[in-house]
């Protein structure tokens, strides 16, 4: 029994000798944690690591209710138009009862008033700030155009050097918009400096100012990526210089065209150039694509639109110019876009304005029927243009344009024996190109390349028709079904050989129903012998080829067994 005491006694003591160790241990890693709370490594995690509570939430956003949105934004806004209207109103009362140049000094002193007011109201309330210092800016820029405009004793009279003053309320204006960074502070920036291009009413300062206006915008666009600005310019730099063509009516003359061009067209062609910039050196991921395209036909809608309006009017006879200079730069700029791998959509876009412009360019040079040749030939060439993009797209808008242009050359002109054998050719060589380079462009149907064959099957024998006296339309028509057989035997593509074969039957029924009734009886007996002979060794062929596949398909069923 004592023994056993004893033993429990060195156990409770050994007990008592872990415990003591495992506190002495605790103690010193107390220490080493305070340490650590104090180290630079600490405050570096506490200060970087975020609190995973916050950071499995979106930032709190105050919401404001209907009555907060209207008591603090509503009447925001309504102050800051209200202002307005007070300093012009009182720059009205003073113009009636003093004269000009103290409205003016009335205008400007109230628009100080109106920054120094926000300047104090800067820190708590930036909202309301934001509001009356955008009406101020257009405050300021109405104060100085009513320096020479708007009144019949104007403080200055030069209107030069009015147009230099209001160089400063426009850049105020673009700073402050910067300074924001607003889109909207930016669209009326654009909008001042349009509006005071007008009512200058000098032709070099409207258009300039368009100019200028689309320098801006696309440049901010490339830098900051603003799409709304952009949209906003492209219409009014558009508008601007369509309110010049008709006269200026802002400046209170008659809506009626200008009499003279004047050169514009070198700034029109300068918004359509910047314009499309946009497409080239663009290169950030938050503009979307289909922004991008929209820009571009925008640009080309509203260009050709008012441009066509100045052909109509003064260069009925020496337009061909001005396309050919559209067709190099548009041509040249697909290509640019296309070794900068650009979006696929923008350089099929403006190849297709090129080929458009070339077309134009022909029928100005060459008339009609004469430029149906070329706009023939020039089916070979978008083809193989759209075969160095791999652009799919082209070829499909070729193909409409070659069946409209094939169309109406058949309906509205008398058969050309030239121009019928160009249409025939064009259709079996884009046809040849299009099964040659398929792979290339990715052709997953065979529909573009049977379009220009089924053409060229009723081209050919349409061209010999007219081509060739009329004893020999039969022969001509067996020759064509020969060389389509030939064709079939040397490319190994059986759809020459459906078209030898329809060839080859036209040939028999033009031969039962015309030619046997009119033909020399030497011709009606060479052309039964040769059309007999092909007949005779087509179905030979066929027998044989038939015959042979039996044959073949027997020999590996053996081979299987």
């Amino acid at each position: 029994m004592e023994k056993s005491d004893q033993d429990l006694l060195n156990e409770i003591q050994e007990l008592r000798s872990s415990v003591d160790s495992m506190g002495s241990k605790i103690a010193e890693l107390e220490r080493k944690f305070s340490r650590l709370e104090a180290s630079p490594l600490k405050r570096y995690i506490q200060y970087y690591e975020p609190d995973e509570e916050e950071d499995s939430r979106e930032p709190k956003v105050e919401q404001k209710g209907l009555e907060s949105t209207i008591g603090e934004d509503g009447f925001a806004w309504l102050s800051s138009f209200i202002i307005m209207f007070f300093v012009i109103f009182l720059m009205v009362l003073f113009q009636k009862k003093v004269g000009s140049l103290s409205a003016t000094i009335t205008g400007l002193v109230s628009t100080g008033g109106v920054f120094i007011l926000t300047w104090f109201l800067r820190v708590k309330f930036p909202t309301q700030v934001y509001r009356i210092r955008m009406g101020a800016f257009l405050l300021l820029f109405y104060v100085v155009l009513r320096m020479h405009f708007f009144s019949d004793t104007p403080v200055i009279a030069s209107s030069a050097l009015a147009m230099i003053l209001l160089i400063i309320p426009v850049t105020a204006q673009f700073v402050f918009a910067l300074k924001n960074q607003s889109q909207l502070q930016v669209s009326i920036g654009l909008l001042m400096l349009v509006s005071a291009g007008l009512l200058s009413d000098s032709t070099p300062v409207i258009l300039l100012a368009g100019t200028v206006t689309s320098i801006i915008s696309v440049a901010l666009f490339i830098r900051s990526s603003w799409s709304g600005q952009l949209m906003f310019a492209l219409f009014l730099v558009y508008l601007n210089h369509l309110i010049w063509l008709f006269g200026n009516p802002v400046a209170g003359h008659t809506f009626q065209m200008v009499s003279t061009p004047q050169s514009n067209y070198l700034f029109l062609f300068s918004y359509g150039i910047l314009f499309s910039l946009g497409s080239l050196f663009f290169q950030r991921k938050e503009a979307a694509a289909n922004f991008v395209v929209s820009v571009n036909i925008w640009n080309a809608l509203l260009f050709s639109g008012i441009f066509l309006m100045q052909i109509t009017k003064f260069y009925k006879d020496d337009y061909m110019l001005f396309f050919t200079v559209i067709a190099v730069f548009t041509l040249t700029y697909s290509v640019l876009l296309k070794t900068q791998n650009k979006n696929a959509l923008i350089i099929a876009f403006y190849a297709c304005i090129s080929f458009v412009a070339i077309s134009i360019t022909i029928y100005g040079y060459a008339g009609l029927p004469g430029s149906y040749l070329w706009l023939a030939l020039q089916s070979i060439f978008v083809v193989s243009v759209a075969l160095w993009f791999r652009l799919k797209l082209i070829v499909i808008v070729n193909v409409f344009l070659f069946a409209g242009l094939m169309v109406f050359y058949l309906i509205q002109t008398k058969p050309i024996d030239s121009i019928d054998i160009i249409f025939s050719l064009v259709a079996l060589i884009s046809a040849r190109i299009l099964n040659w380079q398929k792979e290339r462009l990715t052709l997953q149907s065979e529909v573009l390349r049977n379009f220009y064959l089924l053409s060229a099957f009723f081209l050919v024998p349409f061209t010999l028709y007219h081509a060739l006296p009329k004893q020999f339309v039969t022969l001509s028509w067996v020759g064509a079904a020969a060389l389509f057989f030939g064709l079939s035997f040397l490319l190994k593509i059986r759809k020459y050989r459906w078209m030898a074969i329809g060839t080859l039957i036209l040939a028999i029924i033009y031969l039962f129903l015309f030619d046997l009734k009119t033909m020399d009886i030497g011709f009606r007996v060479v052309a039964l012998l040769i059309v007999a002979a092909i007949t005779l060794g087509g179905s030979l062929y066929y027998t044989n080829s038939r015959r042979r596949r039996a044959g073949d398909e027997e020999e590996d069923r053996k081979s299987l067994k």
